[in-house]
């Protein structure tokens, strides 16, 4: 921040002026940080202001004529994707926004972050596909669908992105090129869950599995055949996680016992789960959650998930055992949106979930880290999410 002739200039370290402000004589600190962040979107808690060597409390006032450095301290967030507010980021251990725009009316419907590369992906209502900073909130790429709800994005961390519409298609585009490398035409409609399996190096080792009412099928990525079926003996799948190194899927129903079913894959298609289900043992906890959210870390063979009355479950896959068991009462009632995991030996979870008040026609959003550890007790803060979009949050992704 520059004074020039009675104006503030922000701007950044490759020379781009984002934001003019008026010079205010007298200022404070914590003034400006506010009039920074309504210019472009910083929130206060997070910047830093120094001038002449040294950090500005937000009582100091800031003297004219002195360079003033603006630094973002990073901070773990969490992103929110919303029907009516869009993307917002939040400070995962304060709850506090920490950058947010203007709506632009995308009605947004699914979303994944990828860390390492400071980006994330979210698909909207009418098949667009979209790639943004998230550091600055901006958008970086657009890709067109085939006009249906776009119900799930996926990223390889690298090059690719893929993402899979109502209609059944499933589409991957080279981020670097922007162009369209695979058009997968899936037998699936509607709600129905999808599972990558990225290849290392080629597209033609890629593989999706998608699951919907009572069927899995398998599809190369690169020629779109379908390698593998299998028919399940109940309708309704809210679980599914497929591994093709170890070739062993899980999958949960929602009508029934939702228990979990270790499966094998592979075979010759279709393969029909009616005829092998005296070999398939059911294991876990006796209800899931509707939502059907379970992480699996194949390597470790543990899988995290969330259960009612609300608790958390870590299981042991090879042996079919309860691991460790987490309950909080005050989690009962609310609707989650999505479970995060970091799998190190003692696993972290950040869970976000509503709580909605019908009668008051209110309600709030929070976030929940746990550390997955007998005895232990969550962090839960409530989001700064606006009131009026209290229950649109269709999808979230924390960082550990």
């Amino acid at each position: 921040v520059s004074q020039n002739q009675q104006e503030l200039q922000i701007i950044t370290m490759s020379g781009v002026v984002v934001a003019n402000l008026l010079w205010l004589p007298s200022e404070s600190t914590v003034s400006l940080k506010r009039r920074i962040q309504k210019a472009e979107g910083t929130s206060p808690h997070v910047q830093k202001l120094i001038q002449g060597g040294k950090i500005l409390q937000d009582s100091d006032i800031v003297h004219p004529g002195v360079p003033v450095s603006l630094v973002r301290v990073q901070r773990k967030i969490a992103i929110f994707a919303s029907v009516y507010s869009d993307l917002r980021f939040y400070d995962v251990e304060t709850g506090e926004a920490m950058r947010s725009h203007a709506a632009l009316n995308l009605r947004l419907a699914c979303l994944a972050a990828d860390w390492s590369n400071v980006r994330c992906f979210t698909g909207s209502c009418d098949g667009t596909v979209r790639v943004w900073d998230t550091c600055t909130g901006e958008c970086l790429q657009t890709f067109e669908g085939d006009g249906h709800c776009v119900s799930m994005v996926s990223s390889d961390n690298e090059d690719r992105l893929l993402a899979a519409t109502s209609s059944g298609l499933v589409q991957v585009w080279s981020l670097k090129s922007g162009k369209c490398q695979a058009h997968v035409k899936t037998e699936a409609r509607g709600q129905f869950l999808v599972c990558v399996n990225w290849p290392r190096s080629r597209l033609e080792d890629g593989i999706v599995s998608v699951a919907w009412l009572d069927a899995v099928a398998t599809y190369n990525l690169k020629t779109g055949a379908k390698v593998w079926s299998l028919n399940l003996a109940s309708t309704g799948v809210i679980a599914f996680n497929a591994d093709w190194e170890s070739h062993r899927c899980l999958v949960a129903y929602r009508s029934g016992t939702q228990r979990l079913e270790l499966r094998r894959l592979g075979g010759t298609p279709p393969a029909t789960a009616k005829s092998m289900d005296r070999n398939v043992q059911s294991f876990g906890p006796a209800s899931l959650d509707p939502q059907g959210l379970i992480c699996v870390d194949w390597e470790s063979e543990r899988a995290l998930m969330v259960v009612q009355p609300y608790a958390l479950e870590l299981w042991s896959i090879s042996k079919r055992e309860l691991l460790c068991r987490l309950r909080d009462s005050g989690g009962d009632g609310t609707e989650l949106v999505s479970l995060d995991v970091n799998w190190t030996s003692v696993p972290q979870a950040i869970i976000v979930r509503h709580y909605i008040d019908w009668e008051l026609v209110d309600g709030q959003t929070s976030i929940q880290h746990w550390e997955v550890a007998e005895g232990a007790r969550p962090h839960n803060v409530i989001a700064e999410h606006p009131t009026i979009g209290g229950f649109d949050v269709v999808a979230a992704a924390a960082q550990f």
